[in-house]
């Protein structure tokens, strides 16, 4: 919310906890930003426009269904059963585009994730037409593997290339690249945004 009003996080608390009034030429960027990132079932975007500024404070913030396994290890069980509840549920502003998050394991891409981190994954829907390319995607396959790399089209647009971020000393233990199929990909999943898990345990 701070970053896409373009204000401290410190003056958001002082709005959200009254110690300062919303400035009114705000009031439109706010019911923007509820509108676009932090809908949920509970409010229709027609109330979002008639809010006024006692009402902004009490809307509802989306919540992050956070699911206790690794990407490489019960996520498909996860992802094809909706009946499975969340481990728990957390809010982080960096994490509005995610759809869940789930852990990360493994030094394949260690210069920009943690082991153990919590990833915030969004499903890209027909990503077979478009995809923003040499973003960090969570990739699953038709065989059932999946992985977690940097991710564009090879020249021919036949195959998704897989492009590892280890750290120096883990380097000789993954080649530069790797390609699969376009043919063989299910699901392609954005990793919008990762935390240490230590910070979720605070």
């Amino acid at each position: 919310m701070a970053k896409n009003l373009s204000i401290s996080l410190e003056t958001l608390n002082n709005w959200e906890y009254r110690t300062k009034e919303i400035p009114e030429d705000k009031l439109n960027s706010i019911k923007y930003v509820y509108k676009t990132y932090f809908n949920s079932n509970d409010i229709e975007n027609e109330e979002i426009q008639e809010l006024d500024t006692d009402e902004i404070g009490q809307l509802p913030i989306k919540k992050i269904p956070f699911f206790d396994v690794d990407f490489y290890s019960g996520f498909t069980k996860i992802f094809n059963d909706q009946t499975i509840t969340p481990s728990y549920y957390f809010y982080l502003p960096e994490f509005h585009n995610a759809q869940f998050a789930i852990k990360n394991s493994g030094k394949s891409m260690s210069k920009e994730l943690g082991n153990d981190d919590i990833l915030g994954l969004r499903e890209v829907p027909e990503w077979q037409n478009y995809f923003p390319q040499g973003e960090i995607y969570a990739v699953v396959t038709t065989n059932d593997l999946r992985t977690i790399k940097k991710v564009r089209r090879d020249k021919e647009n036949k195959n998704l290339v897989l492009i590892p971020k280890p750290l120096d000393e883990d380097k000789f233990d993954y080649p530069d690249y790797e390609e699969v199929p376009i043919s063989m990909v299910t699901a392609l999943f954005q990793v919008v945004a990762s935390t240490h898990s230590k910070k979720l345990a605070l």
